[in-house]
Parts: structure tokens; C-alpha cells; sequence
């Protein structure tokens, strides 16, 4: 049983671990790795979160793509809200 699991446990690594990379074909029709572009800064979009109560607030895409506005808590302290799309 130990050992079920064992190879269980190893084989789902294995799998989580594996990722696919966005690859391009050279004229040679050799595979090369698309190069992927980071922010280096997050950044304002030019749109808007209106919530249930009305507030509007402005959007902005964090370095790693993901959609966020900036709330203030009832203790005065500012945090990012992040937005769940349905894309």
C-alpha cells in the first residue's frame, strides 16, 4: 500500500512539473522558444470596476497579467481587489 502511493504520489509530480512551452519554427524548420515578455511595472488600462454600490474604480494589469483595483479597508488601509474574468 506505501508503495501505491508512493508511485502515485511521484507520478503526479511528474505530471504537474511537465508545462508546455510556446515554441516557434525557424526557416531551418528547427524548434526555437518564443521569448516571453514581462512588464517590468504594472500598469493603468484605461478602464473601469463599477461595484454593487456604485463606486467606480480604476483598472490596472499587474507585471504577471492579472486584472486588479485598489480598495481602502475600513481601517484606512489601501489593498489590491483582484478581478476574476470569465475569459
Amino acid at each position: 500500500m506505501k508503495r501505491l502511493i508512493l508511485i502515485l504520489g511521484l507520478c503526479g509530480a511528474f505530471v504537474t512539473g511537465a508545462t508546455a512551452q510556446e515554441i516557434t519554427i525557424d526557416k531551418d524548420g528547427n524548434f526555437v522558444q518564443a521569448a516571453t515578455v514581462k512588464a517590468a511595472h504594472d500598469s493603468i488600462i484605461g478602464k473601469t470596476f463599477t461595484n454593487g454600490k456604485g463606486q467606480t474604480f480604476e483598472v490596472f494589469k499587474g507585471k504577471r497579467g492579472g486584472y486588479y483595483y485598489w480598495r481602502k479597508s475600513r481601517n484606512g488601509n489601501w489593498y489590491k481587489a483582484y478581478l476574476k474574468t470569465n475569459n
